[in-house]
């Protein structure tokens, strides 16, 4: 992927949320079409040429600049704040349907002295929401970046191939059909899901910088130790060769002023690599894509449960179902003492 994948595709689906045209006729480089309200909020022009990259703005010196901090970025987070949740899209799929079921099933998932059998399918519309943040790391210097959380709402789950699903994707303005729209979590709850995981992401970041700010606090540190343990040495010299009490005085007070002024620089530094981080939400967007659902009997003997596996036909995959009991992906069905579902979380 690009290196600014995340940042072009948070600028071109704002544009393109908001009823504009956008196309990429080269690397780090997008011509887009505004509709008014867009451009008005963005210099005024209708048609722009937007470039990701320093370099390639140099070799368009028409197109606006967006990269962290530049003005045209800033507008655009505005605009987009602005709006609130934006836009539905639909997920275009050619094919729904999964071939070889009990084939796929046994292959990603384990079924324990038992074996699946399929029962019954049906087509629905589920439901994906992405969230766009922006993320400020602040110390002496401000550094942004931004970072978008994709859930899957009938799970409630981040989706861990979110770059996947953005490469394959393509989005179509309606439906190809009509189906009957499948359970989903509410956009709160996925909001939380979608903090909690940023949280998760953004901590290896914040300490690897938080690391990077200590070497260098460190660093720091040892020159202003050194430069007032000089100062300290020449002093108490001064005390030891004179015999003048009131210059011996004076520098005594002035070792005093010196581990004052020494300890407000240090406070002064700890202050300056003292990291900190917020995270604003700048957008999003509803997902709706069209998958198979089948219910599969799992049995044993005399006994059976029946269990709902989702197929992405976009991922060719299928979803883990969750437990009732504790909320965890389910990758290995068994029973338990009393016949039902085993329960392999912690709930």
């Amino acid at each position: 992927m690009p290196i600014h994948s995340e940042l072009q595709t948070f600028v071109m689906e704002c544009i393109q949320s908001a009823g504009g045209v956008v196309e990429v006729p080269e690397y780090g480089l997008a011509e887009a079409l505004l509709p008014e309200d867009a451009a008005r909020a963005l210099g005024g022009q209708t048609f722009v040429r937007i470039a990701f990259d320093p370099e390639v703005a140099r070799e368009h010196p028409d197109a606006e600049l967006a990269v962290y901090g530049s003005e045209f970025l800033d507008r655009l987070i505005a605009f987009a704040t602005g709006r609130g949740l934006a836009t539905v899209r639909h997920v275009y799929v050619d094919r729904l349907e999964a071939t070889r079921v009990i084939e796929r099933l046994q292959d990603e998932f384990s079924f324990v002295s038992c074996r699946p059998e399929v029962v019954r399918s049906a087509i629905q519309h589920f439901g994906y929401i992405r969230f766009f943040f922006k993320l400020i790391y602040l110390t002496d210097e401000r550094e942004e970046s931004l970072q978008s959380v994709l859930v899957n709402l009938n799970t409630n789950r981040p989706v861990k191939q979110a770059e996947r699903f953005q490469q394959l994707a393509t989005y179509v303005s309606s439906a190809q059909r009509v189906y009957p729209q499948a359970p989903s979590c509410s956009v709160q709850a996925a909001y939380r899901t979608a903090c909690v995981f940023l949280k998760e992401r953004a901590q290896e970041a914040f300490a690897a910088k938080e690391e990077d700010n200590q070497h260098r606090l460190e660093t720091d540190l040892r020159r202003i130790h050194a430069y007032y343990d000089d100062l300290k040495e020449e002093s108490e010299r001064r005390i030891q060769r004179t015999s003048d009490p009131g210059r011996a005085d004076a520098a005594r007070h002035r070792l005093e002023v010196y581990e004052i002024e020494r300890e407000r620089r240090k406070k002064e530094l700890e202050d300056k690599y003292s990291l900190r981080l917020s995270a604003r939400l700048t957008g999003a967007e509803l997902l709706i894509q069209p998958k198979a659902t089948y219910v599969v009997r799992v049995s044993h003997r005399d006994r059976s449960f029946a269990v709902p596996f989702v197929w992405d036909p976009l991922l060719k995959t299928f979803e883990p179902p969750l437990c009732a009991r504790c909320g965890e992906a389910l990758w290995t069905l068994a029973f338990d003492r009393d016949g039902g579902m085993a329960c392999w979380g912690k709930g």
